[in-house]
């Protein structure tokens, strides 16, 4: 592949750090996903400003409180998603995937076009 920045490596439930250094090495972008993010307790915001520079790809999905990801973003704070919407928003083309399944991807559209 002519470049490499075109394939990204994914936060999951890794520390953010080490998937920085891994795409640094490696000479990739990072997919942030942002629901792992908040399933693991991780520092969303601070987090996503540290990655910015580097994320080609944003996961994003709700996480109930009892740990279950992958589901609609009504689970997700709307101040958050914002906050991580706009972080996103300047300086470079980027692709945002809502990773939910089913009935929970119209309910996930609905708080989008709610929410931003």
């Amino acid at each position: 592949m002519d470049d490499r920045r075109k394939i990204c490596i994914e936060t999951l439930d890794y520390d953010p750090r080490y998937v920085k250094h891994l795409a640094d090495f490696a000479g990739t972008s990072i997919c942030l996903d942002v629901g792992h993010l908040i399933k693991c307790d991780r520092p969303v915001l601070e987090t996503t400003g540290n990655l910015a520079d580097d994320v080609r790809v944003l996961h994003i999905h709700g996480v109930m409180s009892d740990g279950t990801d992958h589901r609609d973003l009504s689970y997700m704070d709307p101040e958050l998603f914002r906050s991580v919407v706009e972080m996103m928003s300047g300086g470079r083309d980027r692709v945002m995937t809502i990773e939910v399944f089913e009935d929970d991807y119209d309910r996930s559209l609905n708080a989008i076009k709610k929410d931003v």
